[in-house]
């Protein structure tokens, strides 16, 4: 056919999955292939051919590989006759596979009862929150816009942001509101409230607009117009249910919004916050990501009790164990994974549940069978001897740039 054009302004929202007969040769029956040489379209390469992604092609490829030994068969076997076995052992270490969830009949965790010393009831993000980053967007170049959750009843009353002027006089920040039904969906064209405040002249400052809109959507957003010589910085950390976007100029229609999961500095009144469900339960639901904007899909510990936190499994029979595989969050809302700088010690850390235990229950007494006080890994897998028990609880005693325990998945394996 006709060759398509080589831009596109649609945007894709959220993960999507890679099929597997993309990994392996049409026509050499015994050929894996993983990176770039995949097969994919031009519009899907933009995607695939990141690093991360990548290690996700060479790990399902790997494993796709032993499974063609296991069963002396080809790659087209696997995918025909094989795939779920592929799928759930990359699930097993770690691989993401969106709508696709932990069946494996050996994970002795999936049958136990959970419970935890704590459980958080939300999440807000307030100034006092916030960490700025050192990348400043500049206002000059885009429209940039910002999407939040509304608090059901209470509207947005105040908008609060952080600009950095580099001009030598007042300057008007013009901000146009609107609403969305979806987290991402920037596609209204209709403001609700536009609003205008002064930026001081020379350096970073805090700017209020009010707005004070009632509105019955889920979601709103806000855009501000551009401006030469100022900036927005990001933050470090974001909420879940938070999305930056920036406006880029459509070369065969209108404008398109280009949404991003970081967040600028804002502040908003009232602060949404979000009840989401951290319930311990969560570590055994056979999910390692955040699904969708109010599903976290961990247990996290109340942020305003202090360390140790314990997640406890009790199994309805004693049980065998000899491997236990925990899944952390590492704060994978943040936009950079390298190391930060600790204010409480000073030192260049990586978000992590830096230090815990894992103890064992046999009878009335309580084993500890590993201890960890250096980790800064998101996904452990610890291999001890057989032991026979009635009850499992990770204990975690301390965490790096973390304010709570946080942990996605708990398996519990007799190899």
């Amino acid at each position: 056919g006709a060759e398509g054009p080589y831009y596109c302004n649609h945007v894709f929202d959220g993960i999507r999955e890679l099929p597997f007969g993309s990994l392996y040769s049409a026509n050499i029956e015994n050929l894996l292939v993983a990176g770039r040489c995949a097969s994919v379209s031009r519009l899907a390469l933009g995607t695939v051919r990141v690093q991360r992604t990548l290690a996700t092609l060479g790990q399902a490829a790997g494993t796709a590989a032993a499974l063609c030994v296991r069963h002396n068969c080809t790659p087209r076997t696997v995918r025909n006759d094989h795939i779920t076995e592929l799928q759930q052992l990359l699930l097993k270490f770690d691989q993401y596979i969106p709508h696709i969830t932990n069946q494996d009949p050996a994970d002795l965790a999936r049958s136990a009862t959970v419970r935890a010393s704590s459980v958080a009831s939300g999440f807000r993000l307030d100034r006092e929150d916030m960490t700025l980053t050192d990348t400043y967007h500049p206002m000059d170049g885009h429209r940039r816009a910002y999407m939040f959750p509304v608090m059901h009843g209470k509207g947005v009353g105040k908008v609060t942001v952080l600009l950095r002027s580099e001009r030598d006089e007042a300057t008007p920040i013009r901000l146009h509101l609107r609403e969305a039904s979806a987290l991402a969906d920037f596609s209204s064209t209709n403001d609700l409230a536009v609003v205008e405040s002064t930026l001081p002249p020379d350096g970073d400052h805090w700017i209020e607009f009010a707005v004070n809109v009632q509105t019955a959507a889920d979601f709103a957003w806000f855009w501000l117009d551009a401006v030469e010589g100022v900036s927005w910085p990001l933050v470090e950390t974001t909420s879940i249910a938070t999305r930056r976007a920036y406006a880029v100029k459509g070369m065969d229609g209108p404008d398109a919004w280009e949404p991003r999961p970081e967040s600028y500095a804002c502040v908003l009144d009232p602060s949404p916050e979000l009840h989401l469900d951290y319930s311990p339960e969560n570590v055994i639901n056979g999910i390692t990501r955040v699904s969708d904007a109010t599903i976290p899909n961990r247990w996290r510990s109340d942020p305003d009790e202090s360390f140790p936190q314990w997640i406890e499994l009790t199994f309805p029979e004693p049980v065998t164990i000899n491997t236990v595989h925990l899944t952390f969050s590492t704060d994978l809302n943040s936009r950079r994974l390298s190391r930060r700088t600790d204010p409480k010690t000073g030192e260049a850390v990586l978000p992590s549940l830096s230090g815990y235990e894992i103890q064992a229950r046999a009878g009335d007494n309580w084993t500890t069978v590993v201890k960890v006080s250096d980790n800064v890994q998101r996904w452990r897998r610890h291999q001890f001897d057989s032991i026979e028990i009635q009850a499992l609880r990770v204990v975690i005693t301390g965490a790096a740039l973390m304010d709570s325990a946080e942990v996605y998945e708990i398996r519990a394996y007799h190899e």
